[in-house]
């Protein structure tokens, strides 16, 4: 199944939509999405998922149970170390989900395109090698085949998987890329499958050069711990990449089923499990002692037919409903008006005559604003109504990315206090002491200053 109209936006970017809602339905719709957000809450910020409060998808009715599946009733907590980490996450049948979403995943599905190569692209600021390379779960296929078409030099490949039905997949995928291999391409790495997850990581501590987990950390119930083991495994200097999910995801759905349970139950579940923050993902990579942490935030949009073939999507990414407590089933009549809520505030039908102008606003809008703004990541054939020519709803996927690298003696540190040699009064002066005066800007004082002292950089790094 192709999902085109992939639209990706630095933070806030334009999404195309048509309200057709009055100012006391958007009032409502803001009371509604406050009450959802305190009763999602409940699970902290660092207890992250995707998974919805009603049915197996969210907002959508579909039995959560099936095999493994252990119910609705809340799992105890697990003691690790000196706390006790909450079993916000049923981990075995979120398993049974990616082996279901490994058979439903026909051809290279573009969000998931889209993410991998973008956080993949970290790779070109660095300089060198990773010879050694884990991939955790997540959108692994995607990430695995980028990776064995030549980027980052890798010459040895461990995927680490909660599923086998997705080992098996990429094992198979390996198997045919070697039996007629593409002349063009560059050979595939050596590769090792491992059946684990995030949270329990068969790996000896500094035996790896690179970790990259792809939209797989949002599961995990102790995401600081699986972030503490990542940087155990990393040598020196080693490289973490991660995208993990963030909390504007599915915003649509969550304003939808929030006011459709308001209308039918007379009350508010949360609909969706509690994701992280652009805020929290800089704490993670710091209490896990990585260094030189970098955290960006990107949006993407995407067009879907109606509501039923976004949960569609969402099974084909292994992305249901995988919480403790969810619900076995959201009412018929709750789902209905879920649906037609969702399509009448976040459809979108251009007119014919309107559709140049809106593309060419949008363009506009979209130029300079930030990284990759506003930019076409992927379209597919066969889908009229979400390339735009028809009707459709929009989803909103905030996908977080983080950079951390494991501590290393000759990795840049900050200064001591009070060990500055040039005050702020010499620099808006534009002078340097200890040198010759600069005249003209404070700009350019600054240059020269820091001209004047050379720091080491990371072996991996290209310098600026």
């Amino acid at each position: 199944m192709q999902w085109p109209c992939v639209a990706s936006a630095s933070r806030e970017g334009p999404v195309r939509r048509c309200l057709h809602t009055s100012a006391a339905a958007a009032a409502a719709a803001s009371a509604a999405t406050a009450s959802a957000t305190a009763a999602s809450d409940g699970g902290g910020s660092c207890r992250t998922g995707l998974g919805a409060g009603g049915g197996e998808e969210p907002g959508m009715g579909g039995r959560g149970g099936g095999r493994g599946g252990g119910g609705g009733a809340h799992a105890p907590p697990r003691e690790e170390g000196l706390g006790a980490v909450l079993e916000v996450f049923n981990k075995p049948l979120k398993s049974l989900q990616r082996d279901r979403a490994a058979a439903l995943q026909d051809g290279a599905d573009p969000l998931l395109a889209a993410i991998s190569s973008r956080l993949l692209d970290r790779l070109e600021d660095c300089r060198g090698s990773f010879r050694t390379a884990v991939v955790l779960g997540g959108a692994a296929l995607p990430v695995v085949r980028q990776l064995c078409g030549g980027r980052g030099g890798i010459q040895r490949l461990i995927v680490v998987d909660p599923s086998q039905a997705m080992l098996d997949r990429l094992q198979r995928e390996e198997a045919e890329a070697r039996a007629h291999p593409d002349p063009t391409a560059k050979p595939w790495p050596s590769m090792s499958y491992v059946l684990g997850d995030e949270e329990h990581l068969p790996l000896a501590p500094k035996s790896v050069d690179l970790i990259i987990s792809c939209l797989g950390l949002h599961w995990a119930n102790d995401l600081p711990g699986a972030m503490a083991q990542c940087r155990a495994a990393l040598v020196p200097d080693g490289l973490f990449l991660a995208a993990l999910l963030g909390g504007d995801t599915l915003q649509e759905m969550r304003i939808a089923c929030a006011l459709a349970q308001m209308e039918r139950e007379g009350g508010v579940s949360a609909v969706i499990s509690p994701l992280a923050q652009v805020r929290d993902a800089g704490n993670l990579l710091t209490r896990a002692d990585l260094r030189l942490p970098s955290v960006d935030v990107d949006a993407f949009h995407i067009g879907y037919p109606s509501p039923l073939e976004l949960v569609q999507h969402l099974r084909a990414l292994g992305e249901s409903n995988a919480s403790a407590q969810r619900r076995h089933m959201l009412p018929r009549d709750s789902a209905l008006a879920a649906a037609a809520v969702y399509q009448s505030m976040f459809g979108f039908r251009p007119q014919p005559d309107q559709e140049g102008e809106e593309a060419q606003g949008q363009g506009q809008q979209g130029q300079g604003q930030g990284r990759n703004e506003g930019r076409d990541v992927g379209a597919g054939p066969g889908d009229e109504a979400a390339d735009g020519s028809g009707g459709g709803i929009t989803a909103t996927y905030q996908v977080i990315f983080m950079t951390g690298w494991a501590p290393a003696p000759h990795q840049p540190k900050a200064a001591k206090r009070g060990s500055a040699t040039v005050s702020f009064q010499d620099l808006a002066d534009g002078l340097v002491k200890g040198g010759q005066a600069v005249g003209g800007t404070a700009e350019e004082g600054i240059v020269a200053g820091a001209a004047q002292e050379e720091s080491p950089l990371p072996s991996r790094r290209k310098p600026q």
